[in-house]
């Protein structure tokens, strides 16, 4: 559901920018779209990694890739974060 969400914005904030809505919406666009490749080419193989099933759940290497996770998940919703500051600031004439 969230990645079907990313592109709806993604291609509302394309549509927008088309429209003459400003270089914010495109970049709040594209930083809410790229979660969507993120996820799946630098979150989804650490995924992969902790749903192993021969993975020890009170491992060090189950540790190292649940901080791994963490860190880019954080960096995901940061993406997401900033989209909607940039989008907000736009609305409100800031931008």
């Amino acid at each position: 559901m969230q990645a079907s969400l990313a592109i709806v914005g993604l291609l509302a904030a394309l549509g927008a920018w088309a429209q003459g809505r400003g270089t914010p919406v495109l970049v709040g666009g594209l930083l809410l779209g790229s979660v969507v490749p993120f996820t799946l080419i630098v979150i989804f193989p650490t995924n992969r990694g902790l749903s192993d099933p021969n993975l020890d759940e009170g491992s060090s290497t189950a540790a190292a890739l649940l901080a791994k996770w963490n860190r880019l998940h954080a960096a995901r919703s940061g993406a997401a974060l900033l989209a909607l500051l940039l989008f907000l600031l736009h609305l409100g004439g800031i931008l």
